[in-house]
């Protein structure tokens, strides 16, 4: 062929170029796999642990929007607070979301 109009790199030993997979130096000695223990922790309460996270999500987006916000929020104590008044999981966000706010708010008067 004459090059125009070719694809050179499809067509195996023309084109200077060979299709033959790259030869890997074999590994002569064993490799040490690394032990690593898994310390798997037992989540006592899948729904207050669901809780938990909401309660960091909604503190770390209040943050990004305000540097200056930290309210001090006991994630345990809140949710024992939604329990007692039974809110249910599906209107945690939004519970939570009011709660820090208020907490937040209430911070900013005592300084």
């Amino acid at each position: 062929m004459n090059g125009e109009g070719s694809n050179s790199f499809l067509e195996g030993s023309e084109g200077g170029g060979s299709f033959a997979e790259p030869t890997l130096p074999l590994i002569t000695r064993p490799v040490a796999t690394p032990q690593i223990e898994s310390k798997q922790q037992t989540i006592e309460n899948p729904e207050e642990e669901y809780f938990r996270l909401m309660v960091l999500s909604i503190k770390i987006m209040k943050s990004e929007k305000d540097p200056e916000f930290g309210a001090e929020i006991n994630s345990r104590k809140l949710f024992k607070l939604a329990k007692k008044e039974k809110i249910p999981f599906h209107k945690w966000f939004f519970w939570i979301d009011k709660r820090i706010a208020e907490a937040g708010k209430e911070q900013k008067k005592k300084e």
